[in-house]
């Protein structure tokens, strides 16, 4: 809309097309309009003396982004247009956008695995250009714009990993290159913390052989995280027969 395009010039500072998280801070500080657009309600006058409120506005530009790094006018236009369309829809799993970390997640090895994502409806992107991380002092940085390049162009509303890329996720956190939504399947031992306002969800099995952990070691592991944005998932041992045995064994890896 014109409005969107008005706000958006306000907030591209560069004009580069792209706003960054600082020049989104800026602008809501700066701008009475734009406060009064993004944020009703609240003065954002003194951010950066103002915790709470410097919270809620980095948590917006996270969401306006989906995890990515800077949104675009499309970006904008696209989360308050949303923002105000009645609640209750439900859009589909056909519009929802999954990219998939190619190592470990056994496109070969185990292929059910991706094909029982693909076959629920969901877009998928695998992104397998990458390397094993798993190699001794091996360099994740250099392949975290491999990814980020494909995030930006694929534009997920999931990005998914197993086992060893799980490697690739936490740099990803760590160099803010995705903050949002993330699934990590048998959540791999370099995760020792998840981020903040992340909304992330851990499949594990209790009889995982590659990366052994407890329950209590997840459950602390997510916990971690920002409450009610995230989840563990796990599957255990259960109705024990006689000793080894039960009717319903926990997975592995």
């Amino acid at each position: 809309s014109h409005t969107a395009r008005w706000l958006f010039g306000m907030m591209d500072i560069t004009g580069c097309g792209r706003v960054s998280k600082l020049e989104f801070i800026t602008a809501v500080q700066r701008y009475q309009e734009v406060n009064d657009f993004v944020l009703p309600g609240l003065d954002s006058s003194n951010l950066l003396s103002d915790v709470d409120g410097f919270d809620i506005v980095d948590r917006l530009f996270v969401a306006i982004a989906a995890g990515r790094s800077r949104f675009s006018c499309a970006d904008f236009a696209a989360y308050f247009r949303a923002a105000h369309e009645p609640s209750g829809q439900d859009l589909g799993r056909s519009t929802r956008r999954v990219l998939i970390i190619g190592p470990g997640f056994g496109r070969e090895i185990n292929p059910r695995q991706g094909i029982m994502i693909e076959q629920a409806g969901y877009q998928v992107h695998w992104v397998c250009n990458v390397p094993n991380p798993e190699q001794h002092s091996f360099p994740v940085a250099p392949y975290l714009g491999t990814i980020a390049a494909e995030i930006e162009r694929f534009r997920p509303d999931v990005v998914a990993c197993a086992s060893k890329g799980g490697v690739y996720v936490v740099g990803l956190w760590q160099t803010g290159i995705w903050r949002g939504p993330t699934l990590l399947i048998n959540a791999h031992p370099c995760c020792q913390q998840l981020p903040k306002d992340v909304p992330v969800v851990i499949a594990h099995g209790a009889n995982d052989e590659v990366y052994p952990a407890s329950r209590q070691e997840l459950e602390d592991l997510v916990a971690s995280g920002t409450p009610s944005l995230c989840f563990l998932y796990w599957t255990a041992n259960s109705g024990m027969i006689s000793p080894g045995m039960f009717t319903r064994e926990g997975d592995r890896h």
